[in-house]
């Protein structure tokens, strides 16, 4: 066995902590904050495990974990781009920053293969696991907003003709599962509409 290198440990404890601070725009009234990227992975992996054993699912929880952890790492050097931003470049320019983060970690980290094949994996969506993460990644946030009392939504003056639209296809082309609650969670949301949105006068 070789000796453990301290200094390996630290650059990449370092860009954990980086990863850390970058915020995401959902605004969680409770915390009186924006969320930050590290909570979000967290939060994804636990609530993709749920699923996996409440649904019993025939998914690799291992692989599944590691989607969920590791799929925005690559938003540490690409930063965070808001799916309801008006700023056309950020959207144009985000699959190009974020392969090209994606590059950087893995010259960053040779050591750690099994990382950078999760990345690579879950940017081609290649199997079931990637692509059941995905597509739940896309509704997370909306129930952590929902379970908010909708307050990112409000501030953010997002409606819920958005949410729908802007996640809605690329859902049902991943996961059916996922999608079965996203119309779940659609209904429920059209139910409470008025409390949760804001309303155009």
């Amino acid at each position: 066995m070789n000796n453990p290198s301290l200094q390996n440990l630290l650059k990449f404890s370092e860009f954990i902590a980086q990863f850390r601070m970058v915020e995401r725009t959902l605004y969680l009234e409770r915390l009186k904050r924006d969320e930050n990227d590290a909570e979000h992975c967290c939060v994804l992996a636990l609530t993709a495990g749920y699923i996996i054993a409440s649904e019993k699912l025939d998914l690799d929880v291992g692989k599944v974990m590691l989607y969920a952890l590791a799929h925005d790492l690559v938003e540490t050097y690409a930063g965070d781009t808001d799916a309801y931003s008006t700023d056309q470049n950020a959207h144009a320019t985000k699959e190009v920053r974020e392969h090209e983060a994606l590059l950087r970690i893995e010259k960053e980290f040779p050591e750690f293969p099994e990382l950078i094949g999760a990345l690579n994996k879950f940017e081609a969506k290649e199997d079931k696991e990637a692509r059941f993460v995905y597509a739940l990644d896309k509704i997370q946030p909306t129930i952590a907003v929902y379970l908010d009392g909708g307050y990112s939504w409000k501030k953010q003056g997002i409606t819920l003709e958005q949410v729908i639209t802007k996640k809605r296809d690329v859902i049902a082309n991943a996961d059916s599962l996922v999608f079965d609650y996203f119309n779940q969670l659609t209904a429920l949301l059209k139910k409470e509409e008025i409390e949760l949105f804001p309303q155009v006068q």
